[in-house]
């Protein structure tokens, strides 16, 4: 998935800066103007996921969310809205057919590689695919 050319479909602003290293991105609003910010510091493959997870926020929570001097706020990384944005993106880097496909034929690290993701970012689709089936 081309998630850059989904965020630039979607009218919005991707800025790579060099954040605080527990910073992985922010979505704000400025003017009009949304902008997706992504740690350029960060592994590619991490700045990739932290895109797709701030566009969940922004398909799914920009109109319900609080904002804090034009930033989406988050005070906490365990609630709904993360999971629901982590989900989000993983979904999208990892469309269900496929990732079972690539799940099936090879280890978490050559799934992680095939998309284009962290081994965690694959772990945790690993994880929500097998929580889906019920499998202990």
């Amino acid at each position: 998935m081309d998630v850059e050319g989904l965020a630039a479909a979607l009218g919005l602003r991707v800025l790579r800066l060099p954040l605080e290293e527990r910073v992985s991105g922010f979505l704000r609003e400025s003017a009009g103007i949304w902008e997706i910010g992504v740690n350029s510091l960060h592994h590619p493959n991490r700045q990739r996921f932290t895109l797709a997870h701030e566009l969940g926020h922004y398909l799914l929570h920009r109109d319900h969310a609080p904002f804090e001097d034009g930033l989406l706020f988050r005070s906490d990384a365990k609630n709904a809205r993360e999971r629901e944005a982590n989900q989000f993106a993983a979904l999208v880097l990892m469309p269900d057919t496929e990732f079972r496909t690539a799940l099936s034929s090879g280890d978490i690290d050559s799934v992680a590689r095939t998309f284009g993701v962290s081994k965690q970012a694959a772990e945790y689709r690993r994880d929500s695919v097998i929580n889906s089936i019920g499998i202990d």
